[in-house]
């Protein structure tokens, strides 16, 4: 038979500090009650526009501003409801305004008492109220694109007519669209794919060609003086001139290479000047010897 553990009993400092926190509780609890039984101030009613609005406006207002020639361009309608005064929250801001701050009525009219103009203030306060000041608006999902919309931006930005996305995974579909931002995950497969596509993007877009090696031959140079051309070669006298035009596909760095040769006539080298549409490239002496 197993033999249970007996349950401890709580000791003098258990119960010491039990009672110690009981008596914190008791002090944190006692203020809380007293605040709760603080009567609240009281609010004054909310205006009613059929009550307080209505008779008003049509008493003191729509005597000059309602029909075709209403003044200042003021216009108020004939059958003042509050699901019309909805509709026209300019209005009746500029009606609180100039009723509020005692322009209107003009001098002379019947005018409103001062609790009036305050009550049909106060409607148009509370009615057309916007608090702009949030203190939490809320989280927005950074949304990645879908399929499609990688596509279609891809074209656009780089020219090219493939379609990558065509191999990611499916999107994820919310509420029949698959283009919310909460359920358009990033799976780790889906990031390969990204590092795929991005790479494949990048060859298709910028295109590297492919390096072309150019031969010019001695029978596209023109000889000016000393010397002369022989089949696929030019041969100098002494001091002379060649020049040739080669026409380049494109821009880019380009690499000149000759295959020269002297047969010495006396102790100095033979030195050759390379020039490009008239400037001096380099000058160099040739140090091999004729075949």
């Amino acid at each position: 038979m197993k033999r249970s553990t007996p349950r401890p009993y709580p000791t003098r400092a258990g119960l010491a500090l039990g009672a110690s926190v009981a008596t914190t509780l008791v002090a944190i609890f006692a203020p809380m009650g007293a605040v709760a039984q603080k009567p609240a101030k009281p609010t004054a009613p909310v205006p009613a526009f059929e009550k307080d609005v209505a008779p008003l406006v049509g008493k003191y207002c729509t005597s000059c501003h309602s029909g075709a020639e209403a003044s200042a361009g003021i216009k108020l309608p004939k059958g003042l409801t509050a699901s019309g005064a909805l509709k026209q929250p300019a209005l009746w801001s500029k009606v609180a305004k100039n009723v509020g701050n005692a322009h209107m009525p003009p001098e002379g009219m019947p005018a409103p008492t001062k609790a009036e103009r305050a009550r049909l203030v106060a409607w148009v306060d509370t009615t057309f109220k916007a608090d702009c000041n949030l203190a939490d608006p809320g989280r927005v999902t950074i949304r990645r694109l879908n399929r499609a919309e990688y596509n279609h931006t891809v074209q656009d930005l780089l020219g090219i007519t493939s379609t990558p996305a065509d191999d990611f995974p499916s999107d994820d579909v919310g509420y029949g669209f698959d283009n919310i931002g909460d359920v358009l995950s990033v799976s780790p497969l889906l990031m390969e794919k990204y590092m795929s596509a991005a790479e494949k993007l990048s060859k298709s877009a910028i295109r590297v060609p492919k390096s072309r090696t150019l031969e010019v031959g001695g029978s596209e140079f023109k000889m000016k003086e000393g010397g002369t051309v022989e089949g696929a070669g030019l041969f100098f006298f002494t001091s002379g001139t060649a020049r040739a035009e080669i026409r380049v596909p494109q821009n880019g760095a380009y690499t000149l290479r000759w295959r020269m040769g002297q047969q010495a006539a006396g102790p100095e080298a033979a030195k050759v000047e390379v020039q490009l549409d008239g400037s001096s490239l380099t000058t160099f002496e040739v140090a091999a010897s004729r075949e």
